[in-house]
């Protein structure tokens, strides 16, 4: 990405909501779909938040 990279955007989703783990994934694009990162995470599941 550049000075020059049009507006980006990002596209975060939970794939997994289990018990015990969460896997999430999230994906930056421009307007025209363009991929230029993607990320994914596996979290243990320790309790609620408060």
């Amino acid at each position: 990405m550049t000075i020059n990279t049009p507006r980006i955007f990002t596209d975060a989703k939970i794939l997994h909501d289990g018990r015990k783990t969460m896997v999430c994934e999230c994906n930056i694009v421009d307007a025209k779909g363009k991929l230029y990162a993607k990320a994914s995470a596996t979290f243990f599941v320790t309790g609620l938040l408060d």
